[in-house]
């Protein structure tokens, strides 16, 4: 048993040669599964023996300075989930062909929108790389499947069944930190083991195994991934990279209270530099997350020292100079562009902005929910203060806060041109509805800052049927880098009041839609009312839904022209071309006819 270190050497203190013996059948088992993970995942780094001998040594490392305190069946129980906790990536040919009848599989489907699309424009038939990610989010979950299949007297210790708590310590590497405070992971589990303390080591030893030996430089040229052939391989080889130019963690002799693991690399370009040092600081998070845990462990491990953060200073670059050289954004240089006549000409364009907004969400409600739209409402008034102010209210899709975070606050993303919006289309059996929207939500929003100071938006999202999500209210002032966000998260939440044109409304709608106000800068822009009104009237021609502003429908006339046509359909009329040419050159250059035909064909 020594061969596994000291987690071995505990492992040997047991009396009982039954238990040791069933340790070993257990771990030969797993050795035979884990070889079958290539075949599921032929790219990725290596999660074989290999990579579970890794996890004990970095075990053993981590309980070193109190290992005399730790159990036989801990021991056990940490060797046995190094090997089994990724045996769920291990799928037979049968289990792989048989995938697309798996509900859970479905399930990740409804859960992953470009997965769902891609399958689907596959003829129902999941490419493999959608296979592989659905292959991966499943497979500590796996962990009772393959744990079943073993023979049960090799799952016991002194005559009694460990599998489930053998299979919650190897199951929670792929859990949220948090849920290690629940009480399955008890800490006295048979008098003998504490399972939370056992599942702590197994999480930071797992993300602790970053070196070379889980990437045999061989193994990543024959499978060719340096050639990006596809966007797995291209993904894959970033993993693979990182790990050929590092060289693993290094452990102080003599552990002291969060102490610093070193970190040993020597990458040979900046990007595999960068990736390398953004994992880090995700493990410094995870490392941060397990030592306020180890807190509802058995006393024995309270006093355990866990490294609390990593020592880069051994990372050696070759060939270059490594530092953040490359583009960025300063938010205030980009406010300023997007909002200066260098893209705006006209300070009343925000209105368009916010109009063509307000069709794309109303239009996308029908288009997924078949709602009818009552109009868009523009008005304009000027406050107590002497400010004006304009708003544009919707009855369209609206926004929650996921949509808010993915869309509304990141310039020139859209909704309606991401695979989210294409996934719920074809979900709700929309394929052969065309959509086409006329605006770039998150440059329209900054169009409002060309003459505001203050945009207030309030907003709820259209849900599916059963679904509830809840109304949000956004306040962001020009000046501050980061806004107000509020979440009517219990009925009681009243919110920060949205300004009107008759005075201060609730905060959150009652309805799906979109409010949004903005208050106009007097130190900025001369914007006033009477010419805001007719612009909002220039801007809209044979609008698809009804507009108002201030209570007034507008662009009536134009809307006629969609209603009650010049032409009746298909008929045609005959005109002579001597009597249709310009002041400068012909109607059509080089027509030698002399009459042409106008017919009147109906679109949609």
């Amino acid at each position: 048993m020594g061969d596994w270190g000291p987690l071995g050497e505990v492992l040997d203190r047991e009396g009982s040669d039954r238990n040791r013996a069933n340790v070993k059948d257990l771990v030969a088992h797993a050795k035979d599964l884990l070889k079958l993970v290539r075949e599921t995942f032929p790219t990725y780094t290596m999660h074989d023996e290999q990579h579970a001998e890794n996890v004990i040594g970095l075990m053993g490392k981590l309980a070193a300075p109190r290992i005399e305190r730790m159990t036989p069946l801990e021991a056990a129980l940490l060797i046995l989930a190094a090997y089994f906790h990724d045996t769920g990536m291990a799928y037979t040919e049968q289990e792989r062909n048989a995938v697309g009848e798996d509900e859970h599989f479905q399930a990740f489907l409804d859960g992953d929108d470009e997965a769902y699309l891609a399958t689907r424009s596959n003829g129902g038939v999941p490419p493999l790389g959608v296979l592989t990610q659905y292959y991966r989010s499943r497979h500590a979950d796996r962990v009772w499947h393959h744990l079943e299949e073993c023979d049960p007297s090799w799952l016991t210790w002194d005559g009694n069944s460990i599998i489930e708590p053998l299979a919650t310590v190897s199951q929670s590497h792929n859990e949220p930190t948090a849920h290690l405070r629940e009480e399955r992971f008890k800490k006295n589990y048979r008098q003998k083991a504490d399972l939370r303390f056992c599942a702590i080591l197994l999480r930071l030893a797992d993300i602790l195994d970053l070196d070379r030996t889980r990437s045999p430089r061989v193994v990543h040229s024959h499978l060719g991934l340096a050639r990006h052939n596809t966007p797995e391989s291209a993904i894959s080889d970033t993993e693979w990279q990182k790990h050929l130019a590092a060289g693993g963690f290094e452990f102080p002799e003599r552990p002291a209270p969060n102490y610093a693991v070193q970190f040993v690399a020597d990458p040979t370009n900046p990007g595999v530099e960068h990736d390398l040092r953004s994992f880090l600081a995700v493990i410094e998070e995870e490392l941060q997350q397990c030592r306020s845990v180890v807190d509802l462990c058995d006393d024995r491990w309270r006093p355990l020292p866990l490294p609390a953060e990593i020592d880069t200073s051994a990372i050696t670059s070759h060939g270059y100079k490594y530092g953040e050289f490359r583009f960025e954004l300063d938010r205030h240089a980009v406010l300023e562009l997007f909002t200066g006549e260098q893209l705006y000409d006209d300070p009343y364009a925000f209105l368009r902005e916010l109009l063509q907004n307000a069709f794309d969400a109303t239009n996308a409600r029908a288009h997924l929910f078949g709602h009818e739209s009552t109009g868009i409402h523009v008005t304009c008034w000027e406050d107590a203060g002497g400010y004006v102010w304009v708003r544009v209210d919707d009855d369209g899709i609206g926004m929650d806060e996921d949509a808010l975070r993915k869309y509304f606050l990141r310039i020139g993303r859209s909704y309606y041109r991401s695979a989210e919006f294409e996934a719920d289309s074809a979900r709700r059996g929309r394929k052969d509805r065309s959509f086409g929207a006329i605006s770039r939500f998150g440059i329209g929003v900054l169009s409002c800052f060309m003459v505001g100071d203050r945009v207030e938006l309030s907003s709820r999202r259209q849900a599916a049927e059963g679904a509830k999500i809840l109304p949000i209210r956004l306040s962001i002032n020009r000046r501050d880098d980061y806004f107000v966000l509020q979440e009517q998260d219990r009925p009681t939440r009243r919110g920060t009041s949205l300004p009107s044109r008759n005075g201060p409304e609730e905060a959150f709608r009652r309805r799906p839609g979109t409010s949004i106000a903005v208050r106009i800068d007097p130190n900025r822009a001369m914007v006033d009312l009477p010419t805001a009104i007719a612009r909002v009237e220039s801007y809209v021609f044979a609008p698809p839904v009804p507009v108002f502003v201030n209570g007034e429908r507008v662009a009536l006339e134009t809307t006629r022209l969609v209603t009650e046509p010049l032409l009746p359909a298909t008929e045609t009329r005959r005109f002579k071309i001597a009597d249709l040419k310009q002041d400068r050159g012909d109607f059509i250059p080089g027509l030698r006819e002399k009459e042409i035909a106008v017919v009147a064909i109906p679109l949609d």
